[in-house]
């Protein structure tokens, strides 16, 4: 609910941004309702691509590299409404009059929640794999970048969060 800032970038049959059209520079579309509409002025017989990207406006946690089309990723806390982020990567195509596409946007980020016992707790980090699990904290290895065209992951680091107490 507070990725309601869409900014995109329209790529030319090279590759290079054709920055007449793109907004990824520039003031986002804000998104009050889902779905939104956004008219483009694209030419007929041209070859474009597009990518789509839709965050809140403040606590970043990735950057858009709109050049290479990929994301690089720098969390600095966890469980933060403001870093949800969703885009969608439109493969290369041939405009051939007036058409109307609707065009779905993905989360590039995961949430894990793990609910569990204290006694529980080490079998528990165990099985998903987590090291540094304790009462307190997680430390999480993760990507540190993504390409938005193929959604392959590269990169690792280790993050630590303090561990969130529910009653």
């Amino acid at each position: 609910k507070t990725a309601k800032n869409l900014y995109y970038a329209v790529y030319d049959a090279d590759g290079n941004i054709v920055s007449t059209i793109s907004n990824n520079n520039g003031e986002a579309i804000r998104l009050e309702t889902t779905p939104t509409k956004v008219s483009l002025p694209l030419l007929n017989g041209e070859t474009y691509s597009i990518l789509f990207w839709a965050e809140a406006a403040a606590d970043k946690m990735a950057t858009v590299n709109w050049e290479n089309k990929s994301l690089s990723v720098n969390p600095t806390t966890s469980n933060k409404e403001t870093y949800d982020a969703f885009y969608a990567y439109v493969k290369p195509f041939v405009v051939t009059g007036d058409k109307t596409e609707n065009v779905k946007l993905y989360r590039p980020f995961a949430q894990l929640n793990i609910g569990t016992t204290e006694k529980d707790l080490i079998r528990v980090a165990q099985y998903y794999g987590v090291t540094g699990f304790t009462q307190s904290q997680v430390v999480v290895t993760t990507p540190t970048s993504m390409d938005l065209t193929t959604g392959n992951v590269s990169g690792e680091n280790k993050f630590k969060y303090a561990a969130a107490k529910f009653i």
